[in-house]
């Protein structure tokens, strides 16, 4: 009797076995792309007011600051590429007398190679000028405190004082540019 038990637990082991070596298997093949994109804004969009006015005799005219804009963006690089953004006045001039800077504070939303912030930068028609280098593939954010803050300085400049003079409202742009580097 046990020689039939030991024998009929062989056979249903076999079976079972046999069972699990006919399994099938199906493929599925997927070609799946993703794709090289940088999508940049400035939040919230419009237009800047900023007035220098002196506050009593004998005083200088103060700098006006603005923080109430962020650069968000979202990109995905190709391997080894890393991308910059630049500023530059392209529109109106600042005035005679005067500097237009402009700091970038570090990006702490989002994910992902955010890049480095320059230092203050004084902004002109001259030339392009580095606001954010070393970005990699990553995003900042879409609230409205997502992204680089972007921090907006007017004032005196000391060494051309003597070239200020008053004027009516005077229109700038600047436009930011991101570069592969």
């Amino acid at each position: 009797m046990k020689n039939r038990m030991v024998l009929l637990i062989i056979t249903i082991l076999a079976f079972c076995s046999a069972k699990l070596e006919a399994q099938v298997y199906a493929y599925g093949n997927f070609t799946i792309n993703v794709y090289d994109v940088c999508y940049a804004r400035i939040f919230p969009s419009g237009t800047i007011r900023m007035n220098l006015l002196a506050s009593e005799a004998g005083n200088s005219m103060s700098t006006k600051t603005d923080a109430s804009t962020y650069m968000q963006l979202t990109s995905i690089a190709s391997e080894d590429e890393t991308l910059k953004i630049t500023a530059i006045v392209s529109s109106g001039s600042v005035p005679a007398g005067t500097r237009f800077q402009l700091t970038a504070g570090a990006c702490s939303t989002g994910a992902g190679a955010r890049g480095t912030p320059s230092s203050t930068i004084t902004l002109d028609r001259s030339a392009q000028k580095d606001v954010v280098t070393g970005i990699g593939s990553c995003y900042t954010g879409t609230s409205s405190t997502s992204g680089y803050n972007l921090i907006y300085s007017w004032g005196i400049d000391p060494a051309s004082y003597s070239q200020l003079s008053a004027t009516s409202a005077v229109s700038i742009m600047i436009t930011y540019t991101i570069l592969s580097i």
